[in-house]
This record gives structure tokens, sequence and C-alpha cells, in this order.
């Protein structure tokens, strides 16, 4: 090797050491500025807010949270050999990513070269925004900032299964999840290249309108669907979904004894675990309550500029078709719907009003207002509205009843319906149809029979110290709890041609009910009638109602293991079993006789039994099982049916008959394959001469 080229080696040496070195001299400089950025909000963040408060809501120390952010962020920018990801910290705060992606292929790429000809930038950039403090265990908001992209794959990413909380891993490097969006666009990525929003310079806040933006982190945050559908989901690269236990409301709970595990509020337990862990779950929900709050008041602010259609003449029919195909539709009718419920309307006060609000906006406006006749194939904001104005009308016959926010939605309905009571009955008069199947005409019958008021004779079947409550025996509290669950039921409770449930309530003595259930399909208990007395307790909600189980053969028949001869019903929620608790925040009558219904009217009711849950899956089990099946559908049509056609309970006489006749061909078909057993034979006979007679 001649003098020269060993000079010039050692020259390109110490000209590589001394850009590495700059480069770490860089890194670390701008890891400094990070860290006094951080300093300084934490300081903000800590004189705004009360530390015990900060405790409470935060899962991760701010200090340990900017660790992870940090150390992620840098080891992007230290990384960069595949030229993908570019990332920088917006005014060097962690918890705002702006990311660059390129060296795509495929179509994209060549998209891109057309951008770059035409807008003068090569690449597709994003914007991440982290969770202060609750990071890494919340996902990030991600949104793309431009350009525009085709076929609503914008929606499609901020919307990814892998970011919602549900499914959000936090040991899952940033980087890899950057790099499934790469993967992403270069799947089914194109770029809409004609958008004039494409110009930095003229648009330097994005390619997106503000209200696109806030509408799909509405879905992002709320992890509501977009209503628009999107085919290419089929066409996105694999991953596998995490489960996060963390973000459940009813978290899965790995047994320390090691045995199966089963649904809560069923009265058994594998263990004897008795709670999920509601606190979590509440930091949880309080904090996606307050994201999609913040995201509807913005939602709101902005509408504000389209009052009176004062925007360019094609603007307000983009925000139209964008509030048309966005979750915003779905959003407002989850929460309309779930309206009926006083702990939902108590607990998200600040949401509903938002919702108000919004639904006021839309209906204010001439060209959005006709959304509010949308209707999927279910219930139109405008139908919710109504079904909220029903109910304000029979809640203001309770005692005590102050109307609250459920009377601006019943105003607002009334308000609304005479604006577009022309646009809704077009609508409506195109897809009306009659009654062409025995199920739609089983729930037209028997609509009218949820739920309603009567004299429910005292047969003294809890005892003398719990009988017959009145109404002067609750607080005032209580007293408004049980007015609003009563009469959000009719709209609650459940009636299907497979099973329903029927609830009768004390003209004189509300805190007593009687509740009918029928026996769901696929199951021993199948289209049989159970009835169950109900009496709310002095203190509630702070403890359960009483619930006995009148269906027992005269004190002959125990249905089910959860279902005792003497009427005691066997449910953790009643407290009567370990389990999942009664929780005064959040637990309603509803929750507990849907747990009955769908908890212990079951395929297999005989694993029900403490202990006889270890032989499912076995031959033995399996045989046992059938035998008792057997025997509780010799009971169903005993007493389940037949006792109910030919002596059928006063108060739910017209339900009981109804339900029969309109299901009396499949009852029929039900027990055919038993006409010839002995001891089912002249039951069958009977039962169907009953059937054949029946008039309603």
């Amino acid at each position: 090797m001649s003098s020269n080229e060993s000079d010039s080696d050692d020259m390109d040496y110490y000209e590589n050491t001394e850009t590495e070195f700059e480069t770490e001299i860089a890194h670390t400089v701008m890891w400094n500025k990070w860290k006094i950025k951080h300093q300084t909000d934490r300081e903000d963040y800590e004189k705004n807010h009360n530390k015990n408060e900060d405790k409470e809501n935060t899962i991760f120390s701010l200090d340990l949270s900017f660790h992870v952010l940090s150390s992620e962020l840098l080891s992007i920018v230290q990384d960069d050999s595949d030229g993908k990801i570019q990332v920088e910290a917006v005014d060097y705060n962690v918890y705002f990513w702006q990311v660059k992606l390129s060296n795509f292929s495929g179509l994209i790429q060549e998209d891109i070269k057309n951008l770059n000809s035409k807008w003068r930038y090569d690449y597709i950039e994003m914007e991440l925004k982290f969770a202060f403090g609750l990071s890494p265990f919340y996902p990030p908001i991600i949104n793309i900032k431009r350009p525009k992209l085709k076929n609503a794959v914008y929606q499609l990413i901020s919307n990814l299964e892998i970011l919602q909380l549900k499914h959000w891993n936090p040991a899952k490097p940033m980087r890899d999840v950057i790099l499934y969006i790469h993967s992403l666009l270069n799947a089914v990525g194109r770029i809409d290249l004609e958008d004039k929003r494409n110009d930095s310079n003229e648009y330097p806040d994005g390619a997106y309108l503000q209200i696109e933006r806030l509408l799909t982190n509405l879905s992002s945050i709320s992890e509501i669907d977009p209503r628009v559908k999107n085919e290419l989901k089929a066409k996105l690269p694999p991953y596998q979904l995490y489960i996060n236990p963390f973000a459940s409301n009813n978290p899965s709970r790995a047994d320390n004894c090691g045995k199966p595990n089963f649904p809560n509020g069923t009265g058994f337990s594998s263990c004897t675990d008795r709670s999920w862990n509601i606190d979590a779950y509440f930091i949880a929900k309080e904090k996606r309550i307050k994201e999609a709050n913040d995201v509807l008041k913005k939602l709101i602010n902005e509408m504000e500029r389209y009052k009176g259609n004062t925007s360019g003449p094609n603007e307000i029919f983009i925000v139209k078709d964008n509030l048309e195909k966005s979750a915003l539709i779905p959003f407002l009718d989850f929460y309309l719907h779930n309206a009926t419920s006083p702990t939902e309307m108590d607990q998200n006060e600040k949401i509903m009003k938002n919702v108000l609000m919004l639904v006021q906006h839309i209906g204010s406006n001439d060209i959005w207002r006709k959304l509010l006749i949308i209707s999927d194939g279910q219930s139109s904001i405008l139908n919710r509205l109504q079904i909220l104005h029903n109910l304000y009308q029979k809640s203001k016959s309770f005692a005590m009843f102050d109307g609250g926010l459920l009377s601006e939605f019943a105003l607002l309905y009334s308000k609304l319906n005479s604006e577009i009571e022309q646009e809704a009955q077009t609508l409506t008069s195109t897809s009306e149809t009659t009654l062409k199947t025995t199920e739609e005409a089983y729930i037209a019958a028997l609509r009218q029979e949820v739920f309603c008021s009567c004299h429910i004779p005292s047969n003294n079947t809890m005892g003398s110290n719990d009988s017959h409550k009145k109404l002067s025996s609750y607080s005032v509290a209580g007293t408004k709890r049980i007015c609003h669950e009563l009469s959000s039921l009719e709209e609650s409770l459940p009636l299907h041609f497979s099973t329903s449930i029927f609830v009768r309530v004390d003209d004189e003595q509300f805190g007593t009910l009687r509740a009918l259930i029928t026996g769901p399909a696929n199951t021993p208990y199948e289209n049989g009638c159970y009835m169950f007395d109900i009496i709310f307790p002095n203190d509630y909600p702070s403890n359960p109602p009483y619930v006995n189980f009148l269906t027992t053969g005269n004190g002959t028949v125990r249905f089910n293991p959860n279902l005792y001869v003497t009427g005691k019903v066997c449910l953790s929620l009643l407290g009567t079993w370990s389990g999942e608790q009664w929780d005064k925040r959040t637990s309603t009558l509803l929750q507990v006789l849907l747990s009955i219904q769908s908890l212990i009217f079951v395929e297999e009711p005989y694993f029900n039994e403490p202990g006889y849950q270890f032989k499912m899956g076995t031959s033995e089990g399996k045989q046992e099982s059938d035998i008792y099946n057997r025997k509780v559908l010799f009971n169903n049509l005993k007493w389940g049916i037949l006792n109910n056609l030919k002596n059928p309970n006063e108060i739910f006489k017209s339900a009981m008959l109804t339900h029969f006749y309109h299901k009396r061909n499949h009852i029929i078909n039900q027990f055919k394959p038993y006409a010839n057993v002995n001891d089912w034979t002249n039951l069958i006979s009977e039962l169907n001469k009953e059937l054949e007679n029946l008039k309603i």
C-alpha cells in the first residue's frame, strides 16, 4: 500500500469517527432538550392538578413514562438504516411525534414520485400523540397529516385494532407499530394527487380539514367503527391481536388454582376470587370519557363555524359527507341508546351534555339535518330521541322525579320532530314492510307486554321482614334511583323470539316487582316461562335487590344448581355466592335479570354445580350433563310450559298465552322426539291439545 493510500484511509477513518462523534453529541443535546421540556411540562401539570388526584388517575410515574418514550424515540432516531422512518419530537415534546414515512414499494411509491413532482415533498407525514402520564399503557392517537389518501385509508390507520385500548400491547416497540403502518400503506395506500390541500405551503396544518381529524379521533378513542364500510381491511398485512387485561371492563382473570374460569355473575366460582378490578376499570373508562369529551367539545366549536352555511359552497357538503361516513352517528346512537339506563345517564352527564349539543347543531343545519333520520337498519337518532321523550313523559308520573338532562332531550325531540317530520316520513315510508315472519309477529304482539304496573298479590315468598316495601321506606336518593331504573326498563328489557324478559311493578308499592323470563333457545329451558319475585331493599342501591324464584313445581323441582326449591337464587351479583359482587355505581336490576337469563338458563346447567365444572370436556361429564338436561327438559315441559298454559299467573296471563300461541309450532316440534317415551307421552299429548285449542 502506498503512502498516499494509507493517508487517505486514515483521513476517511477520522472523518467517519468525527461524524459519529458529532452525531452522538447531537443526540445527547437533543435528549437533554427533551428532558428540560418534560420537566417544565411536569411542573406545570403538578401545579394544575391535585397530587392525590394525579396519583389516582395515572398508571405510570411521569418520569418513568418520559424515560420509556424518550428511549424509544431516540432508538428510532439513531437507527434510520432502512430509510423508511424519520421521527422527531415536536417542540422537543416526547409525547408528540412527527413521523415521516418514505422508501415505499409498489403503487404508492409511484404516487410518491408524482407527489414530489407536483407538490415538492416525497413522504407521508403522521402525527403521534401520547397520553401524558399514562403511556406506554395507553395507545397513542395517530393521524395522517399529509398528503390526502384515497379510499378512507386515513380512517383505517387511525382506527387500527392494534391501536385500540382493548388490544394495545404496552410492551410492543413503537418502531414496530410504525413499520406496520408503513407495510399497510405499501399494501393498500394510494394518494389523491389532485387534492389542492396537498400543498404544504398553502395548508400548513395538513391535507385534512380539522373536522375530519376530529371525527377520526372520535372513532379512535371510542373504538366505534365509522359508518363507511372499508373493504380494504381484508387486504391488510396480518398481525396478532393482543388482549389488554387492564382495558377490559370484565378482565380475564388467570385462575390462581389453575382451574377453568367461568362467566362472572354466575353463582359459582373456580376459586374464591370475589371481585374484578373495578377501580382500574373506572380509571380506564374515565380517561376514555375525558378524551371523548375533549374531542366532542372541539367538534361542537368546529360546527359553530358552519352555522347559517356561511362557509364555502363546497366545504359544507364535504363536511356533511364526512359526518355521514364517520363514526359520529354510531357514537351518538350508542350513547342515546344507553341513556335509557339511569346509571349511564348519571355517570356520563358531561358526555351526554355534549351529545345533546351535537344533535342540536346537526339539527339546526338544513344540509346536515337528514343525518338524524339515517337508520342503518336500526333506530335513527330521531327514533332514539323519541324513546327518551316517551321515557321522560312516563317518568314525570313518578314521585321526586326532577327531569334533569332527560327533559332537555325530550324538548329537543319535540323541536326537531316538528322541523324534520316530513323528511322522516319520506324516509320511513320507503322502508315500512308488513310482518313477514313468525319472529316479527311474535315481537309485535308482545311489545306492549314487556313492562307495566299492576297489583301484585302478596304471597310472602321472602319472609315477613322483607315483603312489600312501601316507597316511603326508601331514602330520597334510593327513590330517585329506583324511579330511574323502572322508567328505563320498558326500552331496555330484551324482547326476542329466542328469549325475552317481562316485568310487572306493583301499583302502590313499587319497590315490589315480578319478572317473567322465557327459556332461551337451545337450552333445556327453551320456551318455558319462569317467574321471580323482586323487592328493592331499604338501602338500595347500596345492596342488591332481593330475588326469589317462583317456578319450583310447588317446591318439588330444582331447575338449576343456582335455583333452589326454596326459591333462593344463587348469583354472585345478589351476594349469595363468591364472584363478581354488586356495585352500587354500576349494578342495576336490569343487570341482575340479564345475568339470570344468560348465566343460569344455560345449555348445560349441570356444570353450574360447584366442582362439576372440572368434568367439562370429559365423557363422564357429557353423560351426566345429558341426564341432567333430560330431567330439566321434562320439568320444563311439565311446569315451565304445560302448567303455565293451563294455569297462567294472572298478572302475566296475557304475556304467557301470547308467547305460547306464537311459538306453538316450535313447541310441538320441540317435544316430538319424546312423544313415545314413557312418562312423557301423556304430558306431550296434553300439551298438543292445549296448544291446538289455544286462542288469544
